[in-house]
């Protein structure tokens, strides 16, 4: 398992760059084709099979704890409670769908995009092990090392005070000659075309990879609990709203971006999104063609969207040169790579502005606008 970790984190890069100029042309070619041309549907296909493939990807590196992630400082009751409204539509009408948050104050320090897969992940296993009627429960809980046995059992270095997720239903249980496998990635007790049996692997793997922890209690007919433990953090929650459209026309009119990326494609879509969007694009391929571009046109340059990974210096260390000719200039990472071979160039900070290959040109654009108009 810790080979095929080691395999994934390493095709990751060029597989997401290969994904990453797939999608950006199709959304160039779905913005420029009428709703109802006949290829419309093509195009919507190929889309799908992009986020399908790219997230297989980061459910592998998820598993092997590489998956880059960026957290944050949340509440967890009321990021649960955001989510309520979409589980219930994921989750069957004869389901009862119970709530029970109890740690209103309590802050977590997570990838907020991450745990909502975890918990998406969780709830959706446990409609599907429901045949007909049941309940899926959900309750949060403070507990400590000293407090709860199952924590001494399965952590029994941790300090301090944990969250508690128990996710509980009324399902068919998980046989025991199964359940010692329950978190290997490819390993599905569902038909062929119905599950990947990526699900739990990725559960396992991003809650390790925030220093959680997860077990299972079960009984075949009874029913299945999940509980998550993440170690709780005396800090504010850190907020960041999306970019609305006053904020969008609120961004400087032509602002300057330069744009650095080695992969000719994906350098081309980015520019072309940009310069659609009504921005003043200036590129280069690598980071010292990037500099030299700057020292012409510093004062022009808004914002720098560059990638992490560039033959030669690497985007951290060009983002300092450039800062020192324009302190105001603003940055914005973007990489294929996964989390340990990013490590390598230094731990991306909480606030840092960064997006993962492939992304969508929306997410793209809705990251530059909210970026330009942020103080």
């Amino acid at each position: 398992m810790e080979l095929l970790g080691q395999l994934a984190g390493g095709i990751a890069h060029d597989f997401n760059n290969v994904l990453a100029a797939i999608q950006g042309n199709t959304e160039l070619i779905i913005n420029v084709t009428p709703e109802t041309h006949p290829i419309q549907k093509n195009l919507t296909s190929i889309s799908l099979a992009i986020k399908r493939s790219a997230e297989m990807v980061k459910q592998l590196l998820a598993f092997a704890r590489k998956q880059p992630i960026q957290p944050k400082s949340i509440g967890l009751d009321l990021e649960l409670e955001r989510m309520r409204l979409i589980l219930r539509k994921l989750i069957r009408e004869n389901i009862s769908l119970r709530w029970q948050l109890n740690c209103p104050e309590t802050i977590v320090k997570l990838d907020p995009a991450n745990f909502i897969q975890i918990v998406t992940n969780l709830c959706i296993n446990a409609r599907d092990a429901i045949d007909g009627q049941g309940s899926i429960s959900l309750d949060t809980s403070i507990v400590t090392t000293e407090s709860c046995e199952e924590l001494q059992r399965f952590a029994s270095n941790a300090t301090g005070e944990y969250i508690r997720i128990r996710i509980a239903d009324t399902g068919s249980g998980i046989p025991d000659h199964v359940r010692p496998h329950i978190f290997e990635p490819f390993f599905t007790t569902k038909g062929v075309g119905q599950g990947t049996g990526l699900g739990l692997s990725m559960v396992y793997g991003s809650v390790k990879q925030h220093d959680g922890y997860i077990t299972c209690e079960t009984e075949p007919g009874k029913g299945t609990k999940f509980n998550l433990f993440f170690p709780v953090v005396q800090e504010s929650v850190g907020t960041r709203e999306a970019p609305t459209l006053e904020a969008r026309l609120a961004a400087p009119d032509k602002a300057g971006v330069l744009v650095v990326e080695d992969e000719p494609e994906i350098l081309k879509i980015m520019c072309i999104t940009l310069e659609n969007a009504g921005f003043n694009v200036f590129s280069a391929e690598n980071a010292e063609d990037a500099i030299e571009l700057a020292r012409q046109h510093a004062q022009e340059i808004t914002l720098t969207v560059s990638d992490i990974i560039l033959p030669g210096m690497n985007g951290v260390s060009m983002s300092e040169e450039l800062q020192q000719l324009n302190p105001t200039m603003k940055f914005m990472f973007v990489s294929g790579y996964s989390a340990d071979t990013l490590g390598k160039y230094g731990k991306l900070r909480d606030d840092i502005n960064f997006i993962s290959k492939p992304f969508s040109i929306i997410n793209f654009l809705d990251m530059v606008y909210t970026i330009l108009t942020s103080a």
